[in-house]
Parts: structure tokens; C-alpha cells; sequence
């Protein structure tokens, strides 16, 4: 039988394709078992995004629980 081979995350950007670096704020990681990673440019975007479409409530009660 054979062993089956973790999927790592690409050098790219998974949503935009463009260049990766830690060193700039970009990450890598898995959404589950899928291995993504996000640019500089990307990351912000997404956490702009939920930030937009969560209540101020909501951001205050997950802030204050942790």
C-alpha cells in the first residue's frame, strides 16, 4: 500500500497568483485538508472583508471571550 503525501502550499498567492513572502505579511496554511497561501495584498483584503460583514457587537463579544 502506499503512503499517501501531505499536499503543501504553493509559492503563489491562491487567490490573486501573485508573489508570496512571509517576510511582507503574506501567510500559508490549510483551510481544512485544502493548502493554501495569501499574498501581502490578499490577507488584508480577506480580514477587510469579514470585518465588513460582521457586526461591531459581534467583533467586541469575540474579542472580550478570548
Amino acid at each position: 500500500m502506499s503512503k499517501l503525501s501531505r499536499i503543501e502550499p504553493k509559492e503563489v498567492c491562491s487567490i490573486c497568483g501573485g508573489e508570496y513572502s512571509e517576510d511582507y505579511g503574506g501567510i500559508k496554511g490549510y483551510f481544512g485538508i485544502i493548502p493554501v497561501t495569501f499574498c501581502e495584498w490578499c490577507v488584508p483584503s480577506m480580514i477587510d472583508m469579514v470585518e465588513q460583514i460582521t457586526s461591531d457587537e459581534e467583533i467586541y463579544v469575540r474579542k472580550t471571550e478570548h
